[in-house]
């Protein structure tokens, strides 16, 4: 499931990453491309280096706790997923600028 980070509204990637609630709908998560990434699919994150620090910190922790929190619940979906990431941009530049988490950049065991 490929996702574009760079052609994304970043108010959306969110969303479009781990899901969300529909207000008329409860505790009735709608599946993102990562919760739909369940039983050990592979996912694809195109230009990763778009990604706010916040939205990485969020990602590292769902890759990390292997579980995602859709925008609205009130509970976590666990995932069992793998993620390839690219990028255009010079993310140990990034890093050493602090506009790239280091811990994501050397995150490969995820």
């Amino acid at each position: 499931m490929p996702v574009d980070c760079g052609s994304l509204v970043p108010t959306l990637i969110e969303s479009e990453l781990f899901g969300y609630v529909k207000a008329h709908l409860p505790g009735q998560p709608l599946q993102g491309r990562i919760t739909g990434l369940g039983r050990g699919r592979h996912g694809f994150l195109d230009e990763i280096g778009e990604l706010s620090l916040d939205l990485q910190a969020k990602l590292l922790r769902a890759l990390q706790e292997k579980e995602v929190r859709p925008v609205g619940a009130t509970h976590r979906i666990p995932i069992k997923a793998r993620i390839v990431a690219a990028t255009n941009r010079d993310l140990a530049e990034m890093v050493e600028k602090g506009s790239f988490r280091k811990d994501l950049f050397y995150g490969s065991t995820w």
